[in-house]
């Protein structure tokens, strides 16, 4: 009877560790997508944060108008985006819109990556696809989207949502 109840205590013992030890890799599993997320947030804010820094150059203003004149355009940039801008457009208005744009790209790309890794509920997520798609659609800001998405899963999300939407 009592080598019978030893191996009972042996056995419980053996599962009480196994249990812990899934624990501990579900939670240190659970812990290191966190802190990605947050390094994600914080890359985030601090590009938003160098964005409107240099919305409020004027060096940035006068080097952003320098470059325009000059011909210097994004890669991604077409006749018909130019045609598509209002009449009242300087160079300036052009390099600000750009950069606005990167700005709620890269918004758009975090949410995206908060959302993907379940820190943001599907009621919030429904919104931001809302924006996201009508952005898309946009001819000056969908190019941009499209060739600057630097997130793999958000760039193919992008993809997936303007070829739904044709």
């Amino acid at each position: 009877m009592k080598f019978q109840r030893k191996e009972i205590i042996e056995v419980t013992g053996l599962i009480a560790v196994v249990a812990s030890l899934i624990f501990v890799g579900v939670q240190l599993s659970f812990d290191r997508r966190v802190a990605l997320a947050d390094q994600y947030q914080r890359r985030t804010e601090m590009f938003v944060s160098r964005n409107l820094a240099l919305i409020e150059s004027d060096a940035w203003k006068e080097t952003a108008i320098q470059s325009w004149e000059s011909g210097s355009r994004p890669r991604w940039w077409t006749q018909e985006i130019e045609d598509a801008a209002p009449e009242y457009y300087t160079p300036l208005h052009y390099q600000l819109n750009i950069l606005n744009n990167r700005t709620t790209m890269t918004m758009y790309d975090n949410l995206y990556y908060q959302y993907a890794n379940g820190f943001l509920d599907e009621g919030y997520w429904a919104g931001v696809e809302d924006a996201i798609n009508s952005s898309i659609q946009s001819v000056m800001f969908g190019p941009l989207m499209l060739n600057e998405a630097r997130n793999p899963g958000f760039k193919k999300f992008l993809e997936e949502l303007l070829a739904d939407s044709r």
